[in-house]
């Protein structure tokens, strides 16, 4: 187990330095990984039509990587699609 933790750096570098991520099922979707730290959200990905759990997680640390290395959170499609729906759920609009 610890192996293949160390195989997701960005996610496990996240985590020892307090930030978290969540993974789980929110209607109607199958699958979300949501990375922060303890001052932004870092990812927001939705689980792809037949994507492991394994290979949400590969994905989800890169996009941690990849913000931490831009220096703030890029917004990805699937992120931005994220937001508008649970905004929407809300009665946000």
């Amino acid at each position: 187990m610890a192996q293949w933790i160390g195989s997701l750096p960005h996610v496990t570098g996240l985590i020892l330095n307090g930030g978290n991520i969540t993974i789980g099922r929110v209607e109607p979707l199958e699958g979300i990984a949501v990375a922060a730290d303890a001052a932004r959200v870092l990812a927001t990905l939705v689980r792809r039509e037949d994507e492991t759990v394994e290979e949400l997680l590969r994905r989800l640390d890169a996009a941690v990587g990849q913000a931490v290395q831009s220096g703030a959170a890029k917004a990805s499609q699937e992120g931005r699609l994220f937001t508008e729906w649970m905004n929407a759920a809300k009665g946000g609009g």
